[in-house]
């Protein structure tokens, strides 16, 4: 039988366990990746005659590892020779707030991962007055996306389906983040001794760490040509939250309902007349702070007195 391996990845807190544990049930186990306390979740099902193997990663914001969870996903990424080396990714996304997910999808997208986008609480994002052009987002992104509530398991028969139609064998021959002609012999240098694609070359000169093999190579071209990691990472970070920022301007309109509308003019209102006010606004400030003092003080008193 057939057998592909999954990994889901995604920021804190934008439903993974949850996801997990409606596609695996109870068929799943947990232990630790070696040498760190991080709990390692890996879980099965089938699917049309294929074996799945799904890993939920700890979260991350990005393939820049602040911390032992986040470094657990960057070595698995980075790593051929793991066993648990994912045939193809999932990153999962709060639909309410998709900026920092889209950074992370972006890097995976450029390390070569076949990925299905997972948009999590659509719904959800509806209700705070967020509407995303699906339809435009699936254009720009150039990946497959789903819509999903992995608390209820609404979507997977979907997610499955999408799943097993990610073509793996397909190489990107594009790169979303262009690291420019500054550091284009570095990253020659990197690509001709590691054999990996242009983006592995930039992250493994932006990579700070010491867990990738032939480090005492790497240091050297780094020293070569003079490259400081932060830099790259600082740099790399502010162009892709550049093309998020255009992304956002397509695809992503806030809205309010009438209600909402009342309020905030209701609240403007009070603003202007009142609290900032050229002579109203001293007066109800000066009402606030004897208000707050007169509470504090005779507050005092009484608790003296028992």
């Amino acid at each position: 039988m057939k057998k592909i391996k999954l990994a889901l990845v995604g920021n804190p807190n934008v439903g993974k366990t949850s996801l997990f544990n409606q596609l695996t049930g109870l068929n799943q186990k947990v232990g630790n990746y070696i040498g760190v306390t991080v709990d390692k979740k890996i879980g099965y099902f089938h699917y049309e005659n294929t074996y799945y193997q799904i890993l939920d990663l700890p979260g991350t914001y990005s393939i820049y590892p602040s911390s032992e969870d986040e470094e657990v996903v960057c070595r698995l990424l980075l790593n051929l020779d793991d066993l648990d080396y994912p045939d193809k990714i999932i990153v999962i996304a709060n639909s309410s707030n998709l900026k920092k997910s889209i950074l992370l999808l972006r890097q995976v997208q450029d390390l070569g991962f076949p990925v299905l986008f997972a948009l999590n609480m659509l719904d959800e994002a509806i209700k705070k007055g967020i509407s995303i052009n699906i339809e435009k987002l699936r254009k720009i992104l150039i990946t497959e996306i789903v819509l999903i509530n992995a608390r209820k398991g609404i979507g997977l028969n979907k997610m499955k389906i999408k799943i097993k139609n990610l073509n793996q064998k397909t190489k990107t021959n594009y790169f979303f983040f262009n690291p420019g002609i500054h550091y284009s012999l570095a990253i020659n240098d990197v690509k001709n001794n590691y054999k990996v694609n242009t983006y592995q070359a930039w992250y493994y000169l932006a990579h700070d760490k010491k867990f990738l093999k032939k480090n005492c190579l790497l240091n050297k071209i780094k020293k070569k040509y003079n490259i400081i990691p932060k830099r790259l990472q600082i740099k790399e970070t502010l162009d892709r939250y550049e093309e998020i920022g255009k992304i956002f301007s397509i695809i992503v309109s806030e809205f309010l309902s009438e209600k909402e509308k009342n309020c905030l003019e209701f609240s403007k209102k009070i603003d202007n007349y009142l609290v900032l006010h050229p002579f109203w606004g001293y007066f109800f400030f000066y009402l606030f702070y004897f208000s707050f003092f007169n509470v504090f003080f005779f507050g005092q008193k009484f608790l003296n007195n028992l």
